[in-house]
């Protein structure tokens, strides 16, 4: 995981072909809470011009991991997201669960599953049922917890709203 900020000073976002052939996997934008700030109401309609009023600076505070499988994780396939470090994406929040999700590739689909997450898991601002899962589109909106936010993305859905950001400035 890195940071957002450091992600678009040094990828290529001169083409989709070029930005896709170097970054294959669906990825994550991950938001965690500024302990100085109110929390955002997460149940407000973010379009273009509302996700920065709703996010603030959508650079501040965020986060890049994509959903690749890394050796730590014993889970076959499942990519898995939460505080223990044998998962793939690590997030040492205390709101978030040692396995909190896992994420996997159903043919042309991707899915999210809440394992049971202490916090709950919310897909487009409903909690998940426990054990249940969900498929992703580009531009879903993910709350592990109520504190950490992230937003799913295609590899073609991450480069345009990278270039959306570079355009802002």
């Amino acid at each position: 995981m890195e940071s957002l900020t450091a992600f678009v000073a040094t990828a290529d976002l001169s083409s989709l072909e070029a930005f896709t052939r170097a970054h294959s996997a669906p990825a994550l934008t991950l938001r965690f809470p500024d302990p100085e700030a109110r929390a955002p109401d997460l149940s407000a309609t973010a379009d273009e011009d509302g996700m920065a009023a709703l996010l603030g600076d959508p650079k501040q505070r965020t986060h890049l991991a994509f959903l690749v499988k890394s050796e730590r994780n014993p889970f076959g396939t499942l990519i898995s997201v939460g505080r223990s470090p044998q998962n793939d994406i690590c997030l040492t929040h205390p709101s978030i669960s040692k396995i909190h999700a896992t994420f996997a590739r159903v043919g042309n689909t991707w899915k999210v599953s809440d394992r049971t997450a202490t916090h709950g898991l919310f897909v487009d601002h409903l909690e998940l049922p426990p054990g249940e899962s969900a498929e992703l589109e580009d531009g879903t909106l993910l709350g592990f917890g109520t504190n950490v936010e992230a937003t799913f993305h295609t590899p073609a859905g991450l480069f345009d709203y990278l270039r959306w950001l570079q355009a802002r400035g």
